[in-house]
């Protein structure tokens, strides 16, 4: 594990041939340094990383957050967080598009910019896209902060315990679905239970880096469908799976280099929900 220290010197340092874990660790140091102009929870979406070059390397991520952005009038916002650089140092930029019931906020194309330097993150402003097309399809919640993976129930076990899930992957415009059979890490992003969020963050980015959370490898085949059935009670997360009403999204993440569509190094899925009924001995 690394200090604050240790990940606020790597932040800017050059991130050549950098592991997904260090990369990782540093996003959530980031993240957590944002609270300091962008308060409440923001969570991770699907993320790539490019570390094939002896001269460059990048990570590239989506963000969302269900409460209003400080610096633009808004109830949500979901933002494009990209850290790159080369043999000699980094950059950091976020580009936060706000909304509002819904709706994306101003012009088209545009997003609020936020870069973080030595003094940490500063709020830039209003930016424009760099050509056309390449933020204007951004027009309304869910789109900036997509998930390319269904989580489907498929069978319901015995009474006490959460289902069988079947993994499919969602056809996009302009993104890849897997070619090739891979394996995959399904892991919870985030659970709720009655309405209530389970605490600690299962999706947080330090502790995706450090392998802490429960997860369990499937393999998932270029079939007409591109599915896996896996039972969600594997995923056991501090005695989460008593009765109630749940909503989950999981997080799925590559750990083969062929397969799994766009070069997404991990995604989520998207929302799904069931029932836990008390069995008679619980009652």
């Amino acid at each position: 594990m690394f200090t604050d220290a240790e990940l606020e010197a790597q932040a800017l340092s050059s991130p050549v041939r950098r592991s997904e874990a260090d990369w990782l660790a540093i996003v959530g140091h980031l993240l957590r340094r944002l609270k300091a102009i962008v308060p409440g929870e923001v969570r991770l979406g699907p993320y790539w990383i490019g570390n094939d070059s002896d001269r460059s390397g990048s990570f590239g991520c989506r963000l969302a957050s269900e409460e209003s952005f400080p610096f633009v009038p808004s109830d949500a916002w979901e933002a494009a967080f990209c850290i790159t650089g080369d043999a000699e140092r980094a950059w950091a930029d976020i580009d936060v598009f706000p909304f509002r019931n819904g709706r994306k906020v101003g012009a088209l194309g545009r997003f609020w910019n936020i870069r973080y330097g030595n003094e940490g993150w500063r709020s830039l402003g209003w930016r424009y896209s760099d050509g056309p097309g390449e933020w204007e399809w951004v027009n309304r919640r869910g789109i900036c902060f997509f998930s390319q993976v269904r989580a489907d129930i498929v069978r319901q076990p015995l009474i006490d315990k959460p289902p069988i899930l079947c993994l499919r992957h969602v056809n996009k415009p302009n993104r890849e679905v897997p070619k090739f059979p891979c394996h995959v890490s399904v892991s919870l992003s985030r659970i709720e239970r009655d309405g209530t969020v389970l605490t600690p963050p299962t999706d947080e980015p330090t502790r995706l880096s450090d392998n802490s959370e429960p997860a369990i490898r499937i393999r998932v085949t270029p079939s007409e469908n591109r599915s896996a059935e896996f039972a969600l009670g594997l995923l056991s997360h501090r005695n989460v799976w008593s009765p109630g009403s749940y909503t989950g999204v999981l997080r799925v993440r590559r750990t083969t280099e062929l397969g799994w569509g766009d070069g997404l190094d991990s995604d989520i899925s998207q929302p799904f929900g069931f029932d836990i009924k008390p069995s008679s001995r619980c009652r």
